[in-house]
């Protein structure tokens, strides 16, 4: 064989090797993106725990420009039912959702001029509750009218980041036979599944004090929220890597209901219930419904200065 006809085979023998590598590599990972509807089960489940992110306004009045508040917020994660979990492939498959009973955010405020507040708060990226979340959100309000007895506000507020855990193939499931009753998926271990909860919402307060030397006073919020959500499956089943992705948007809305309490000089907390009503459309007679969201937080503010 001359030399050019030598190099020619070799140069077709790589790439009839490398056409294997690429059918191998391509065999043992499977997945798909797309964009589904915003009242699919899937998208229920990622709007449902966006709804919980929703940052919640601060329980004290509005302090001047320069003014810095430190404090934290401490809100319920309901237990969701078994019907509930069932979300996978179109509310098909029961997916592990139950992973935490609640979450803690710690914050800062900062007064500005022109009775403008910035609100900084985050879900640092510590492991608790076989979950890692990396959520940062940011509020700005604006106070629109203030009399002895009512405050009016408004307020644009935000999240990006994401929350990773074995939500499609939990430890539970794992030494089970693919495929059989107790592991349907056909996990081989346990996933490291990624949701993005982002969202921007705009939101009007009315805040109502209970009297001139009452400590207390009573909110109620609306709020209008865009979501932009995705899932990202990684998981191991039946032998190959599920890289599926799905992403959704639409829009919500949420209503607030908080008492205030000055419980000092420096000191306020806020205790309040937060509803958001949550269309989905699930398989079966149940149809087009309302599964909508009603979670009670704590919210608890220090003023430095």
């Amino acid at each position: 064989m001359n030399p050019t006809r030598a190099g020619i085979a070799r140069v077709a023998v790589w790439m009839i090797v490398a056409a294997g590598l690429a059918q191998t590599v391509s065999a043992q990972s499977i997945g798909s993106a797309s964009r589904i509807d915003f009242d699919r089960p899937e998208s229920w489940a990622m709007k449902y725990f966006a709804s919980v992110g929703l940052l919640a306004a601060s329980p004290a009045p509005q302090g001047g420009a320069g003014s810095v508040s430190f404090g934290g917020e401490l809100v319920a994660l309901p237990g969701l039912t078994t019907a509930q979990q069932r979300v996978g492939f179109n509310g098909t498959a029961q997916e592990n959702l139950n992973l935490a009973p609640f979450f803690a955010r710690p914050r800062i405020t900062v007064g500005l001029p022109a009775r403008l507040a910035v609100t900084v708060a985050g879900v640092p990226p510590v492991r608790l509750f076989s979950i890692t979340p990396r959520l940062l959100s940011l509020g700005v309000d604006r106070t629109l009218a203030r009399s002895p007895a009512w405050t009016w506000t408004a307020r644009l507020h935000g999240q990006l980041g994401s929350v990773t855990g074995a939500i499609t193939c939990p430890p539970g499931v794992i030494g089970q036979a693919p495929g059989s009753e107790g592991n349907p998926r056909g996990c081989d271990s346990v996933s490291s599944d990624r949701a993005s909860l982002r969202y921007v919402a705009a939101e009007l307060d009315a805040t109502r004090r209970m009297g001139a030397s009452s400590p207390f006073a009573l909110r109620g919020s609306f709020a209008l929220t865009y979501m932009d959500t995705v899932f990202q499956t990684n998981a191991h089943t039946f032998g190959f890597l599920d890289r599926t992705r799905l992403a959704s948007r639409g829009t919500t809305m949420a209503l607030g209901a908080d008492l205030l309490w000055q419980a000092g000089a420096r000191t306020a907390v806020g205790l309040g219930l937060l509803f958001a009503p949550l269309r989905v459309e699930r398989p079966g007679p149940a149809g087009d419904t309302f599964d909508s969201l009603l979670t009670a937080r704590v919210i608890l503010e220090y003023r430095l200065r």
